[in-house]
């Protein structure tokens, strides 16, 4: 059997902090390598590729298992960095943990694999990488929960387009076909992204008659102690009564 590699910057028990999920006992499987290069990233250490970060996949298993300590019933989070840049690894690591009875996993992810760097002619659109559906298709099939975080103005800056959002969220909503076995997660750390979401929820056609996933907003961290901030998110959800407003528990508590 060919067991696939996989690059982990870490695996580690905490609480989930963010999204739906806060509050429950996590272990973290987080995976190095990521280009698409938030600004306000607070593990950008997981970025690049390091050869002595490669382990089997099926070591990565045992630590999951060793880490449960064989209650079938924890949760696991694969994060990053950007798991997606390791799909088809993480499919074959997905399907182990299922078989063997884990029930509970889920995957943190922004939603593309990367940006390209492209010439003077390429549009942001071109640059725009999404994932094989074969594979987040299969990891469905095992019950997947998929916490996808496109990203917004704050955190790309001139990358950032309605375009390349639009395309993030009818890809995902698409794929992963069964009600509620998403989230699309949105840090907001200026009001153009409250701009840019509400753009799309026109766009798409997005309220709480149409939806069939979850929706929350996340104050960024530097911005929770900004009064202003904080008004300006309430007024989003109370005009937009389907999505919720959470706080990155595990930063305010402290907690890795």
């Amino acid at each position: 059997m060919n067991i696939p590699n996989l690059y982990i910057a870490e695996i580690f028990n905490s609480i989930q902090g963010e999204g739906l999920l806060t509050g429950l006992p996590t272990i973290f499987v987080r995976t190095q390598g990521c280009r698409v290069g938030c600004i306000f990233c607070d593990t950008k250490h997981s970025w690049k590729f390091r050869e002595d970060k490669k382990v089997k996949a099926v070591d990565v298993y045992e630590t999951i298992h060793e880490f449960a300590k064989d209650d079938r019933s924890m949760h696991i989070c694969l994060t990053g960095g950007e798991p997606l840049e390791q799909l088809p690894a993480l499919s074959w690591l997905v399907e182990k943990l299922v078989r063997n009875g884990y029930k509970n996993i889920s995957m943190e992810t922004c939603g593309i694999v990367r940006y390209e760097k492209g010439d003077r002619h390429t549009t942001h659109l071109d640059n725009y990488v999404l994932p094989d559906n074969k594979h987040i298709i299969d990891m469905e099939h095992n019950g997947m929960f998929f916490s996808v975080s496109p990203k917004l103005v704050s955190a790309l800056k001139n990358r950032f387009t309605g375009v390349s959002l639009s395309k993030t969220y009818k890809y995902w909503s698409k794929i992963v076909a069964e009600p509620y076995r998403i989230q699309f997660k949105f840090v907001i750390g200026e009001m153009e992204d409250l701009h840019a979401l509400e753009s799309l929820f026109q766009l798409e056609n997005i309220n709480a008659d149409t939806s069939r996933q979850h929706f929350c907003i996340q104050i960024e961290e530097s911005q929770l102690d900004n009064p202003t901030m904080l008004k300006d998110c309430l007024r989003f959800v109370n005009r937009f009564s389907f999505v919720r407003l959470l706080i990155q528990q595990h930063k305010v508590l402290e907690l890795q």
